[in-house]
């Protein structure tokens, strides 16, 4: 699979990203207009509010799924980071980016993708969540756990198909990441300091930079012709 796809000189694919993109887009658009209600706390306005809010009720708080959510958040920062810094490592000892692996690259694309989506509704607040954070509004769509889980674990999962040649070995590594990213969703949405759409929200801004991967290593190899 790795031969055929680095001797491929195709041009990069966008269109899934454009379709997961505008998907995302869409979803947004109806969150941020469709039955917006005061619904959250001091009396914040939350789209889909009658959905988000029974949802909410039937779920409530938790604790333990809080803290979960919070661990796996950190591991999928700690793994960005790690691959951060090896990429950075790389290019010092090898005299620059065009010398680094175009996988490695386009991960740093993904995760810098990742990091202006999750800056840009820091400042377009569509949601506030369920729950006080210290006593404050906190911006709360899209879950950025939901995001970074999609972002981060399965875009390794996907790396896995290129570094590891053992098929036994791969699908293990494919496994564990892909159940660290459901895990981190589903402890997220339990925790229940995040509405409902923002998961969703979460998730499909996730699959959108998620989409960009391979594209992005296609038009890194084929530059490099």
């Amino acid at each position: 699979m790795r031969r055929r796809f680095e001797n491929s000189r195709r041009p990069a694919d966008f269109r899934p990203s454009l379709v997961w993109l505008a998907i995302f887009i869409l979803f947004t658009l109806l969150v941020a207009f469709v039955n917006r209600q005061p619904v959250g706390p001091q009396n914040s306005v939350v789209g889909f509010a009658d959905f988000n809010l029974s949802v909410h009720e039937a779920i409530g708080t938790n604790k333990i799924f809080y803290i979960l959510s919070k661990i796996l958040g950190i591991l999928a920062i700690l793994l960005a980071g790690l691959e951060t810094v090896n990429v950075i490592r790389q290019c010092i000892q090898r005299g620059g980016p065009d010398r680094v692996a175009a996988d490695s690259l386009a991960l740093m694309v993904i995760y810098t993708v990742t990091v202006l989506i999750y800056i840009l509704f820091e400042f377009v607040v569509i949601n506030y969540r369920p729950v006080l954070d210290d006593g404050q509004l906190a911006a709360s769509y899209p879950s950025s756990h939901s995001l970074l889980a999609v972002a981060v674990f399965l875009t390794a999962a996907e790396q896995m198909k290129f570094r590891i040649r053992n098929s036994r070995d791969r699908l293990v590594f494919t496994a564990v990441l892909t159940a660290a990213c459901i895990l981190t969703i589903l402890t997220r949405f339990l925790s229940g300091v995040h509405w409902i759409t923002d998961i969703i929200g979460g998730i499909l801004a996730g699959f959108f930079v998620l989409s960009l991967y391979r594209p992005v290593i296609r038009l890194i190899r084929n530059m490099r012709v």
